[in-house]
Parts: structure tokens; sequence; C-alpha cells
């Protein structure tokens, strides 16, 4: 098949060719406009992230600071390049070492020898006999241990008073607590009697 002759051919109208281009022109800038308010959108949201770490790495650092004894402890890795924008952390002092306490033993000029030890006595084979413990009182041993004298129950132990205690202490008014414990059927003249304000 030849080739057809360009020359011959109609030319196309140049409005159609402004229109074209016009139409081009349009949607290209429509796309661009939007894939560059998209990516604005993905670095604002990255930008926010990063803030947010900054500022919980800022605040792990304070709280890591705060101790002392991490503060003493060896590098165990080597150290991160800190953030420009925050300040490096302040030096914390190690604690100084307890002052160091001598004991002079004295010379033995200036305290008198201890006294001898007491005789141990022995029985007629030579072997010590057992040292009877003394008594404040001759006899004390032979008397049996006195008893004590048992507390009289409280009223406040009750448990079936325990819950108006508690009442009281709590601030509810007296008469609240009488009217509640006549309904209930307790005798409320022994808690008016136990109570030294009532």
């Amino acid at each position: 098949m030849p080739a057809p002759d360009l020359n011959a051919l109609e030319s196309v109208p140049v409005k159609r060719t402004i229109a074209l281009v016009n139409n081009f022109i349009i949607n290209t800038s429509r796309f661009i406009n939007n894939f560059s308010d998209l990516c604005e959108d993905k670095l604002s949201d990255c930008s926010r992230n990063i803030q947010r770490l900054e500022i919980v790495m800022s605040i792990l650092e304070a709280k890591l600071n705060s101790i002392p004894e991490l503060a003493t402890m060896p590098a165990q890795a080597p150290a991160q390049a800190q953030v420009a924008s925050a300040p490096p952390p302040p030096e914390v002092p190690a604690p100084p070492p307890p002052p160091s306490i001598q004991i002079q033993a004295p010379s033995s000029s200036s305290l008198p020898p201890p006294p001898p030890p007491p005789p141990v006595p022995v029985d007629m084979a030579g072997s010590p006999l057992p040292s009877p413990s003394p008594s404040p009182i001759p006899g004390a041993d032979l008397l049996p241990p006195m008893p004590e004298e048992p507390k009289p129950p409280s009223l406040a132990d009750d448990p079936r008073y325990a819950i108006y205690f508690k009442m009281i202490k709590m601030g509810v008014p007296m008469p609240s607590v009488i009217q509640k414990m006549s309904l209930e059927g307790v005798d409320p003249a022994m808690l008016l009697a136990s109570i030294p304000n009532a």
C-alpha cells in the first residue's frame, strides 16, 4: 500500500487544536493539583507522627534521667546522637563516698586489766558442776504463774453493733443511728451507754 500524500490532506482547524491543547492542560493541572494535595496530606501526617515521637522520646529521657541508679551504670551500647532540638540532659553527680572512720585501739597502759573469771565448782571426780540459775525471789520458781486478768469484751467488737459504730464513725447523726437500731430490733441504750459523748 502506498503512503498517503500528507500535502493532499485537509488541515485540522485551529480552534479544534486549541481546544485539544486546552483540554490536555486542564486535565494535567487537575492531576498535578490532586497529586500535590495528596502528597501534602501524607507529609503533614508524617510530620505530626515525628513530632509525637520526639515528645514521647523527650518524656522518656526525662524519666530515665530522674532515676539516679541509671546515671551510675556503665553504658552497654554506643550512645545515640541526640536530637538537635532537645537540650542535653543535666549531669547527675555521684554521691560522695561515706567518710572513713578509723578506730584506734587504746594503749594497754591506759586500761586496767580485766577481772579474773569466777572459780568453777567441781565435784570429787574433777568435772565441773552445773551452775544454779539465779532467782530474784527464793522459791519463785515453785509458784504457779499468775493468770492475766481477761479484758471485758467491748461493745465495738460485737458483730451486732459493729455496723452502728461504723455509721457513727462515718458521721451519721446519732438520731438516725438510733432509728435504724430500733427498726432492726437492737437496743439503742447499749450503744448510748458505751459512747461517752452521747
